[in-house]
């Protein structure tokens, strides 16, 4: 049997993309006690920055050197950073946000953290609740708001981490036979697949996306068998009608065919009867 998938590389930029992303820090070793650790939140001030990309520009560049001088003055060693994006304003502008965590357990003075930011308003708080899936989901959540802005461009960055964040050892790392393409990096974002010229928008990367699937193969050898497949002018809830109608036609039971909402699970000759294109470059064994 073959199971197909939805294609969702980790990425803040979808909802099951950020499932994968999470997955993917936590093999990776975030840390799992944020406890009386520093959490900050810094915005950009509306009316010194009306257009939201200009201060979205504005603040990633303030943003490093805020951290550069907040661990000159406190050393702190360990931090991390995300992006975030605020509902649309009445004026319909959507502006980004930052949270940081900083690995600090000691009062940072509220003045030197605006004077350092410099850009707008700021918040601190210490993380009291030491129940780390909540405030990890919390801060690796997708971002609910896609802007135009942001959609435009080419790459973003959507969070970073201080050298030394995460354990040299990798943390608990991924199974043996390595993440399927659906939960690891897109190979294709390197844009060397076919055309080195190609650059794609993010808004042009996430429309890719959603045409997309990944089948997984469980091989007699028990290894498993990745293959990434084009949508043939169909999104995924567009494939689970087709495959439900091929499914009525041949009178298949949930045992030769079974559909769920992000899953088709049949054999590989009835996926070949379904509007999808191989993609070798993308396929691989594990």
């Amino acid at each position: 049997m073959v199971t197909l998938r939805p294609y969702q590389p980790p990425s803040f930029l979808t909802d099951f993309g950020a499932l994968a992303k999470m997955q993917q820090l936590e093999r990776r070793g975030f840390p799992t006690n944020l406890r009386n650790w520093r959490f900050v939140t810094c915005t950009t001030d509306r009316v010194r920055y009306p257009n939201e990309e200009a201060a979205y520009e504005a603040g990633s560049r303030r943003l490093r050197k805020m951290i550069f001088k907040l661990r000159r003055k406190y050393a702190i060693v360990r931090w991390w950073w995300k992006l975030e994006c605020h509902c649309p304003d009445e004026l319909g502008r959507v502006f980004a946000h930052w949270h940081l965590l900083l690995d600090y357990k000691r009062p940072i003075d509220c003045r030197d953290l605006q004077m350092a930011w410099g850009l707008g308003r700021t918040e601190i708080r210490g993380v009291r609740d030491s129940r780390f899936r909540y405030l990890f989901k919390y801060v690796a959540k997708g971002l609910e708001y896609l802007p135009d802005w942001l959609l435009n461009r080419t790459r973003v960055r959507l969070c970073q981490s201080s050298p030394g964040f995460f354990p040299a050892h990798g943390g608990r790392e991924a199974k043996k036979d390595g993440p399927s393409p659906r939960l690891g990096a897109d190979p294709s974002d390197t844009n060397t697949q076919n055309n080195k010229s190609v650059i794609e928008t993010i808004g042009e990367r996430i429309e890719r996306w959603t045409r997309s699937a990944v089948s997984r193969t469980i091989l007699d050898s028990g290894r498993s068998r990745y293959h990434v497949w084009e949508l043939d002018g169909v999104t995924w809830g567009g494939l689970l009608v087709r495959a439900a109608r091929l499914k009525l036609s041949r009178a298949m039971t949930d045992a030769e065919f079974t559909l769920e909402i992000t899953k088709i699970e049949t054999t590989e000759q009835w996926i070949q009867q379904l509007p999808v294109r191989y993609r070798p470059a993308l396929s691989r064994a594990a």
